[in-house]
């Protein structure tokens, strides 16, 4: 298993606090990584079980990468599995072959933009606005872990 961060520390200050709390991140993500790679693993197991084929799981390194781009209005985590070396597989309950190149991911959700995004204030500020709202209260925890905000929408009478 491997974490990974996308962003990487600079002199610029707001580059360097989303390095920061990438990392933060990526160590809230071995605390909790073993319930999701069991739910990967089981996402084949069930594959296996239920289209009657024969993955071996020994065959994929499990990844989770923290993605934070200063331009984006998010952050988010991005989990996959991927090939450790070239790997054919049939899956005779949908009559298809998989065939995969080392190093080639496979996703469990729908697209690559992950399935736990993460926010900064920027971030949520930026949200709030191109919705129209104002962000009016926030509140938060000692770590800055997780916010609750109040927004509402702008009335022009």
């Amino acid at each position: 298993m491997r974490v990974r961060t996308a962003a990487r520390p600079s002199k610029n200050h707001k580059t360097s606090e989303l390095y920061k709390f990438a990392k933060i991140i990526a160590e809230l993500l071995y605390f909790f990584i073993g319930l999701h790679k069991k739910l990967f693993l089981n996402a084949i197991a069930r594959m296996n079980n239920e289209y009657g084929s024969e993955v071996n799981t020994d065959m994929f390194t499990y990844v989770v990468d923290f993605v934070s781009d200063p331009s984006a209005d998010m952050s988010y985590v991005r989990a996959y599995i991927q090939a450790t070396g070239h790997v054919t597989f049939q899956i005779p309950g949908l009559g298809i072959e998989l065939e995969m190149k080392r190093n080639e991911r496979l996703y469990f959700h729908e697209t690559e933009t992950g399935v736990s995004c993460k926010y900064t204030m920027d971030q949520i500020r930026a949200l709030t606005n191109r919705a129209g709202l104002n962000l009016t209260d926030k509140w938060t925890d000692d770590q800055h872990h997780a916010v609750i905000c109040r927004c509402v929408k702008d009335v022009n009478v």
